[in-house]
């Protein structure tokens, strides 16, 4: 079954948060199936997968799922099996159809998308009263500006990375070692 397998090979190869995943996923897939009991690697095929996308994307409709719940389990299952072959406890390779490995995203979750006004901000900063605050704002500013680079992309800016149009340095814009842009 998946669940010995997972107690025996899992458990023993893989990293501890890893197995805990893995058994984690696997009573989530099965719980969804309404499977009581160890689940066998003979009930896993293709009209079992399709069962669980329709579940899966019923869930995400209903907001008790997100698309990334759904595709776990999913993928879990399909790692589980693709190890049993590779380590012949069955004997046969299950094949799984690539429409049931993506779910449909419902965008009801979360309501709508709230983005700051430029009156947002100006308030925001009218009403700093310690310089954490100040640094907070100052950093979303950051972030919000710089939109597609990492936290810690930003961090490792420096002079040498700064310039500008014509390619001269920014040492000028300088004051008390801290770069300030115009």
């Amino acid at each position: 079954s998946l669940d010995d397998f997972v107690e025996t090979f899992i458990k023993s190869e893989m990293k501890e948060v890893t197995y805990k995943s893995y058994v984690n996923n696997l009573n989530g897939f099965k719980k969804a199936l309404d499977i009581k009991g160890k689940m066998k690697f003979s009930d896993i095929d293709n009209s079992t997968m399709s069962r669980f996308h329709r579940v899966g994307n019923k869930k995400i409709e209903q907001g008790k799922w997100t698309k990334k719940t759904a595709t776990s389990y999913a993928q879990t299952i399909r790692t589980i099996c693709e190890f049993a072959f590779d380590e012949d406890a069955i004997p046969e390779k299950i094949s799984f159809k690539n429409k049931h490995k993506k779910f449909n995203q419902s965008f009801k979750r979360g309501g709508e998308n709230y983005a700051p006004r430029g009156k947002d901000i100006y308030k925001l900063i009218q009403n700093v009263d310690n310089i954490k605050h100040w640094q907070s704002i100052a950093f979303w500013l950051l972030c919000f500006s710089m939109r597609g680079l990492y936290q810690s992309d930003i961090v490792k800016l420096s002079d040498d990375l700064l310039l500008d149009k014509n390619l001269k340095s920014l040492e000028n814009k300088f004051i008390d070692n801290n770069a300030y842009l115009d």
